[in-house]
């Protein structure tokens, strides 16, 4: 059997990827400027390496995951709701975070309703919604509503159909949770393994983002750009296989950045966020 054969120019420019956009950060975290030299970075925007370093991420942990007033299953219907939007601002203008008695009011779908209504008023180009695809998908899902109150709907079926509950007690491994998120309309693969991996950060979750990882479109577009040769390995496979082989394929770079990150290793979490942004990296190097 083969190993797996790497592009090592575009490997490179991975690298150089990450630790430019590690460097950002920590510059930005200290208030350091400018940011960057590399013009990729000046004339677009790349997500963060590490997933928790996102400004959403982190309300979603203080506002929803270290919410001691919220049961497990709650916490679960909040984030579900949060990634809808993707947008925390939106959450609390209409009235986050939700119990799940106050999801299935009456009073509480018709007061975010008059909240929307007067906002588009006021400020009709007012962002409800980050831009991320994934969330586009769930705005056109048919709930017979107002796109902006799909959220509300989509906790309202998740509690009929018990999935927190399934979640939590039923589920045996990373997939089925996966798997119950996709039961509800419109949720692409993509924005429930958003759902998941905020679960993850739950000490009531049981599962890891270290055994499972999903790849996108723009993943896979990156992983094709460093695979010569995959040796049968699916997408998912390869990101494993290169969390396993990066301390061989890249010693010195480790080194280089376990100086500077939190983290000493990359996780499954921090490759597919580093290979989400390549893909735009590389385009714009190789234009």
């Amino acid at each position: 059997m083969n190993e797996p054969q790497i592009d090592m120019y575009n490997f490179s420019l991975f690298l150089e990827y990450i630790k430019e956009r590690y460097i950002i950060h920590v510059r930005k975290d200290k208030h350091l400027y400018p940011l960057t030299q590399n013009n990729a970075f000046k004339r677009c925007r790349f997500i963060n390496i590490n997933r928790k370093d996102d400004t959403q991420t982190k309300n979603v942990i203080k506002y929803i995951i270290n919410n001691t007033e919220l049961t497990a299953e709650e916490k679960i219907l909040n984030i579900m709701m949060f990634r809808s939007w993707g947008i925390w601002e939106t959450m609390r203008l209409f009235g986050a975070p939700f119990t799940k008695q106050s999801i299935m009011s009456a009073q509480t779908l018709e007061d975010a309703k008059m909240k929307y209504e007067r906002i588009v008023r006021a400020t009709p180009r007012h962002k409800f919604f980050t831009s991320a695809p994934y969330v586009a998908i769930l705005k056109i899902a048919d709930y017979g509503c107002p796109p902006v109150l799909n959220a509300f709907y989509l906790a309202r079926r998740a509690i009929e159909k018990n999935i927190p509950n399934k979640i939590l007690t039923q589920a045996q491994d990373e997939q089925d949770v996966m798997d119950l998120l996709k039961t509800l309309p419109g949720l692409a693969p993509f924005i429930s393994y958003q759902m998941f991996l905020d679960m993850t950060y739950m000490e009531e979750f049981p599962f890891s983002d270290e055994n499972y990882v999903f790849a996108s479109t723009r993943v896979r577009f990156s992983i094709r750009s460093l695979f010569k040769y995959s040796d049968g390995l699916n997408y998912e496979q390869c990101i494993v296989w290169l969390r396993d082989n990066l301390p061989d394929l890249a010693p010195d770079f480790i080194a280089e950045m376990q100086e500077i990150m939190t983290e000493k290793s990359f996780t499954l979490t921090m490759l597919q966020s580093a290979l989400y942004g390549f893909a735009d990296y590389i385009k714009y190097v190789k234009r």
